[in-house]
């Protein structure tokens, strides 16, 4: 056989090889020359080289359209803000501020805003509709205002320029504050032998102090308490400390510390606290008598009106006077009452009683039913006050001063009153909140006067009110717990003066001074 002929049967088994099952090809395959093997090789080597230069000719250009593409968008459109960097830097009652991580190609920002409660199910996506309100910034923080108290508000932020628009990002929820009072007197009054106090005050939150060197107050450092050095008037600030829920605040306090030392009435000596006078006191309501009764006596209050007992030269008439001073209007006793130097009333039963300069004689007025009857007091008495914060009945003389059961008249506390040297006129008084402040002139009943207060509980001396106002006749609380002075003048014209002086806080702190001793 040529050569020629050993080579074309060669190609024609490889052929007849090509069309053949597997297992024929395997025995093909072994049957066949090393040399036909090689060959095979190489065709089949060819053959995948070009399908992978194909196929990354092709991943090559999808690569660079996909580069093109992101770089496209990354030079055109504004970057994304990313929900966790979202931060609250600030919040009030009515706002929350809020900053994030700054974004490339952005113009401004909007900040999209709703109530928690406003929401769909509580959580919605990144497309914000009109029910969201919005604002617009340009730099990656912003302070939303408007918000209410104590509320929950989702907030989402999406960024912008003068062409496109990234995506929002998802809810991020912050709560507003709630706001707090500090609950305490702006002024308060402490007596020099007073302890070392804490404020009656209340807030939400943990209460500090501070305040300004000063000669009256300081702060014990080591227990908080706020210790009396001397008399005098110093500030204090309340702080109400800030936290997750409420808002911090703060709050002035005057204290005035007064040169009192509560003691025994019984042998005490007059100590004056309060000086009143035209230039700290206001000629309030001038007042007028009425049938021949022109000098008033006595003063009663009912919180609605003043009522003016006048007498003593002439019949004896009761004038009342709507706390403005309007609608004057005057009533004529069904009885005598004298000289009508002690005049109260009772609101619990709507009486009025009137007593004599110095006597037991007591007249009640019945003001609803317009009804006059009199009654025996066991002790003779010139002044007479109704406590209608300790339903107690409090009279005055030139001996002593009782407190009584207003319904059995039974005595429950009896002392003598401080003295002066001299002759002493006694005058009506005032009853409030278990103190009874006794009116008396000196021997010149239109130049220096006093009102001497006394803890009739304990019967204790408080201190002395000097009036040099005319002739103190009577005295009252108002609704404040302030004291006005009924007075006597010289002239034509008799008055109803105003007091900055606080007989409510003088009332309190007696109390506290007591539980203290």
């Amino acid at each position: 056989m040529s050569e020629k002929e050993r080579e074309e049967l060669e190609r024609t088994d490889v052929q007849e090889a090509d069309h053949k099952p597997e297992d024929d090809k395997e025995d093909l395959h072994k049957k066949a020359p090393v040399k036909l093997k090689r060959r095979v090789r190489r065709v089949s080597r060819k053959r995948r080289r070009r399908c992978f230069l194909s196929l990354f000719a092709l991943f090559l250009f999808a690569l660079g359209v996909m580069v093109f593409l992101v770089y496209e968008h990354y030079v055109l459109y504004p970057g994304v803000v990313q929900r966790d960097s979202i931060l609250l830097m600030g919040r009030g009652t009515d706002y929350i501020e809020l900053s994030w991580d700054q974004t490339r190609n952005t113009d401004y920002y909007k900040v999209f805003y709703k109530t928690k409660e406003e929401m769909e199910f509580g959580i919605e996506q990144d497309s914000k509709d009109g029910t969201w309100k919005e604002i617009k910034v340009s730099e990656p923080k912003a302070r939303v205002e408007g918000l209410a108290e104590g509320v929950t508000y989702a907030f989402a932020v999406k960024s912008e320029n003068d062409g496109h628009t990234a995506r929002s990002t998802l809810n991020k929820f912050f709560t507003t504050q709630k706001t707090q009072t500090i609950k305490t007197d702006d002024q308060i009054v402490k007596f020099a032998g007073s302890k070392p106090f804490k404020f009656d005050a209340d807030a939400e939150t943990e209460l500090t102090y501070e305040m300004e060197d000063n000669d009256v107050l300081h702060i014990d450092e080591s227990t908080g308490d706020i210790v009396i050095d001397g008399t005098g008037t110093a500030e204090v600030k309340l702080i109400a400390k800030e936290n997750w829920e409420f808002e911090g605040t703060s709050k002035v306090v005057e204290v005035t510390v007064m040169d009192i030392y509560p003691v025994p009435a019984s042998g005490a000596s007059p100590h004056s606290i309060f000086y009143a006078s035209a230039d700290n006191c206001e000629a309030y309501l001038a007042v007028d008598g009425a049938g021949g009764a022109d000098v008033p006596q006595g003063m009663a209050y009912t919180g609605e009106k003043y009522m003016v007992c006048f007498g003593m030269y002439g019949p004896t008439r009761i004038v009342n006077y709507d706390l403005d001073g309007s609608n004057r209007d005057v009533v004529v006793p069904g009885t005598s009452l004298g000289h009508p130097n002690g005049f109260t009333y009772n609101p619990d039963k709507q009486w009025c009683y009137c007593v004599r300069g110095n006597s037991s004689k007591c007249v009640i007025y019945d003001v609803p039913n317009d009804d006059f009857w009199t009654i025996n007091m066991p002790v003779g008495c010139s002044g007479i006050g109704y406590d209608k914060e300790r339903k107690k009945l409090y009279t005055s003389a030139r001996g002593s001063l009782v407190s009584y059961d207003p319904e059995s008249l039974s005595v429950e506390n009896r002392f003598r009153r401080v003295r002066r040297g001299g002759t002493e006129y006694m005058q009506d008084c005032e009853a409030y909140d278990g103190l009874l402040l006794n009116c008396v002139s000196g021997s010149s009943k239109h130049g220096t006067n006093y009102i001497d207060i006394y803890d009739m509980e304990n019967a204790r001396y408080i201190g002395t009110i000097t009036c040099d106002l005319g002739e103190v006749e009577s005295a009252i609380v108002n609704n404040e717990g302030f004291l006005e002075i009924l007075t006597n003048s010289s002239g034509t014209s008799d008055y109803i003066w105003k007091t900055d002086f606080n007989i409510k806080k003088i009332a309190d702190e007696a109390k506290r001074y007591e539980e203290d001793s």
